[in-house]
This record gives structure tokens, C-alpha cells and sequence, in this order.
């Protein structure tokens, strides 16, 4: 995990297309010199510890397509100044403390496709999410410049150790509660038999050491990138509504023909190979904390 601040010297990174430090530990105030990078096209640190305004210099960035400053503590105005950047096609901006609406030149843009924000404190009514209403997106939204981090190899363990948590600003988004010592992050597949037949419903049994703000769980084709995931298959709140909080969450989550409709997927799930993946819901693409075993769906009589 990085912790610390970003040097100043960052900003002679000028060759640089693509950063990515999202949930670690990083600290202290974007350097002004973030605005020497020429080439940077994806700029993602949300879920960290960040605090002070968007530098203005980030209006220097004219490559810039991806722009993610999600979850941190960041404070003053939003810049009108991204509304001129015309090659920045996405921004989120939530779960931070900003004050003022979202300014006009941002919403009159027109390259920016993907906006979420702080609604419920920031005015926005050109955001295509605010953070107090996010909902997973049920279809991709395509980020020319790909993840904004690098994508390791191989498929997240499904038992990871505890994610640190993000640091407090005030709003409903992170509230910092240590898990403690008993808990054990999982999500697992509960079956009898080796597969299951398409309708009969998926259940996994489910456990969070840190619950926040928009959690979600979701089915994807084995094929998905579990870095770079779009808009699940299927998918519910994992604490049963969207405002998780900091206590512990450990239950038995269902999918099926009762629980899934038009809001959260289509049912049955076709035969296929998919995996369950416990997801923060910090915006397209996403990355997942978790993920089950492989689920394997045929058709009747085929197990």
C-alpha cells in the first residue's frame, strides 16, 4: 500500500499517460505541479486520504480523458475550469467535501459523458450519478484510455486481507470503523453439486470487515476483467441497501427469480461459467475486493 504525499516531483513525470494509486494511504494536497504533466491521460486516486482543493493547474492537462478524485477529503470549489478541458470524457468527483454547485462550464461541456458527484451538497443537475443515489450501471460506460490503474494478473484472492479504511471527510461515504480482529472478508458459493441448472438461484454466503457507502455484490462473465469491470450481470446492495456503515457485515445473499427484477438484471442467468464479486461502488470501470469461486450455469439434466 502507498502512503505518504505526492512530490512535487511527480509533475516532471511529463511523459507519463497513465496513474493510477487508488485506495491506499496517500496523503496531504495534489502539488500544483500536476499541471507539468503534458501527457497524462488517466488520473485516478480515489479512496485515499487526500485533502485541499482541485488545483486549478489541472485545466493544463488537455490529454487528460479519466479524472477520478472519488473518496477522499478533498475541500473548496470544483474548477470551473474541467468544464474547457476537451478531452476529458470522465469525472467523479464523489464522496468529498466540496462546497458550491457543480459550475455551469462542467455541465455545458461537451466531452464529459460521465459525471457523479456529491448531489445532496453540491448541486448537479447534469451529474449521470450523485453519490447518494448511485446505482450500479447495468451497461459499460466506455473509458477510451482503459483502467486507470495497472491490472495485475490473476483474479483477486477471496480472502484478501481487511482494505484500509478511507479517511474521514464528513460525509456518509466512509465512515472509519476498524474491523475487528474476528472478521474475515469472504465471499463464497454455497452449492451442493459442482453446478447448478439455469433458473435454480445462486446463493453465497457473504462477509464485510468494513462496510461503505454503495457496496455492491455482482454476477459477471468469467470473461470480465476483475480490474476493469463494467456494469454487472445481476447485482444487489451486499448490505441490503446502499448506506452501508462501519459495522460488520456477514450474511447469506440470494439470486433469484424473486430477488432479481428489471432494476438489478434479467433472470435467469443463460448457461455459462460467472464469477460473484464484491465490488465498491466508486464508478465504471470498476475493481473488484472479492470474488467467489467460478459458478458454473447448464442446462437441466446437464449437472
Amino acid at each position: 500500500n502507498l502512503s505518504g504525499k505526492i512530490p512535487s516531483e511527480f509533475g516532471l513525470l511529463s511523459n507519463l499517460g497513465n496513474f493510477g494509486a487508488g485506495r491506499n494511504h496517500l496523503n496531504g494536497t495534489i502539488p500544483t505541479e500536476i499541471g507539468l504533466m503534458s501527457s497524462i491521460a488517466t488520473f485516478s486516486i480515489g479512496s485515499n486520504y487526500l485533502t485541499g482543493p482541485i488545483p486549478q493547474e489541472f485545466s493544463n492537462l488537455q490529454n487528460l480523458v479519466f479524472l477520478n478524485l472519488a473518496s477522499n477529503a478533498f475541500t473548496g470549489t470544483i474548477p470551473a475550469a474541467l468544464g474547457a478541458m476537451t478531452g476529458l470524457t470522465a469525472v467523479n468527483l464523489a464522496g468529498n467535501s466540496f462546497s458550491g454547485d457543480v459550475p455551469p462550464p462542467i455541465c455545458n461541456s461537451e466531452s464529459i459523458s460521465e459525471l457523479v458527484a456529491d448531489c445532496h451538497l453540491n448541486g448537479c443537475p447534469c451529474c449521470t450519478g450523485c453519490a447518494d443515489t448511485l446505482t450500479p450501471t447495468l451497461s459499460p460506460t466506455i473509458i477510451a484510455t482503459g483502467a486507470p490503474s495497472p491490472s495485475p494478473t490473476g483474479r483477486p484472492s477471496p480472502h484478501p486481507t481487511p482494505l484500509p479504511s478511507p479517511g474521514p471527510t464528513g460525509s456518509p461515504v466512509r465512515p472509519e470503523t476498524p474491523a475487528p480482529t474476528d472478521c474475515e472478508p469472504q465471499l463464497n458459493w454455497v452449492h451442493d453439486d459442482k453446478c447448478i441448472e439455469v433458473g435454480q438461484p445462486l446463493t453465497f454466503s457473504f462477509e464485510n470487515c468494513n462496510p461503505q457507502f454503495g457496496d455492491f455484490i455482482g454476477i459477471y462473465d468469467k470473461r470480465e476483467d476483475s480490474w476493469n469491470l463494467p456494469g454487472p450481470l445481476l447485482w444487489t446492495w451486499s448490505c441490503g441497501t446502499q448506506n452501508c456503515q462501519g459495522t460488520p457485515v456477514k450474511k447469506t445473499i440470494v439470486f433469484d427469480k424473486d430477488s432479481v427484477d428489471k432494476e438489478n438484471g434479467e433472470w435467469p442467468l443463460p448457461k455459462g461459467d460467472y464469477f460473484a464479486y464484491f465490488v465498491r461502488n466508486t464508478g465504471i470501470p470498476y475493481e473488484a475486493f472479492l470474488s467467489s469461486e467460478k459458478i458454473k450455469v447448464k442446462d437441466a439434466g446437464k449437472c
